[in-house]
């Protein structure tokens, strides 16, 4: 679905992105640990899909509490499969694309945002995860310049939620700055 918004097409590539890593997963990679503390894949995985669900019902309508509850009841007792994983991606581009959904304020968990800020969130987290899905099964993992771009754009804007809490990570003394736009990124976010 052609679009002329950046967001949205950033959207687009990192669910495809996302949706590659995920039906590549074999049974036995679920158990690996991941650049997340204390996270298997499964866990990671899991986190990603939740993200994409709670979205998906907030972008609905859904107060942030009913879709935290509704999220958290989607998990069931079975493990989710790539290919759920993969519908709950689909299904929150869908969303982000309906008509008003960006501009509109809606209840979320950190306060009332707009689709755009919730976008904004959701993308960091996208980016940074497809890559610890992929370091995990196939490293040393790339992020697609376009996307580390973007995201070092976001994160220098006035008013960027995430730098609120992360940030361009300057030269430590003990190593020197990275060159290339996906290891500053990606510094920016601890890995």
């Amino acid at each position: 679905m052609p679009t002329k918004d950046e967001d949205l097409a950033v959207l687009g590539a990192v669910t495809t992105d996302l949706a590659a890593a995920l039906t590549a997963i074999e049974e036995y990679h679920w158990a690996l640990a991941t650049p997340c503390a204390d996270w298997s894949l499964r866990d990671l995985v899991d986190h990603v899909i939740g993200g994409n669900w709670y979205t998906s019902q907030i972008l609905a309508g859904d107060a942030s509490e009913d879709a935290l509850t509704a999220t958290i009841a989607r998990f069931g007792g079975e493990p989710v499969s790539g290919a759920t994983a993969v519908e709950s991606a689909i299904d929150q581009l869908e969303a982000f694309s309906s008509p008003g959904a960006l501009d509109r304020w809606w209840d979320h968990v950190a306060g009332e945002l707009t689709g755009r800020q919730i976008l904004g969130l959701r993308l960091h987290d996208l980016i940074v995860h497809t890559w610890d899905i992929n370091q995990t099964r196939w490293p040393p993992a790339l992020i697609p310049k376009s996307l580390a771009d973007w995201g070092l754009r976001e994160l220098e804007r006035p008013g960027s939620l995430m730098s609120k809490h992360f940030e361009i990570s300057p030269a430590a003394s003990d190593r020197p700055a990275p060159v290339d736009a996906a290891s500053r990124y990606l510094r920016s976010f601890g890995r």
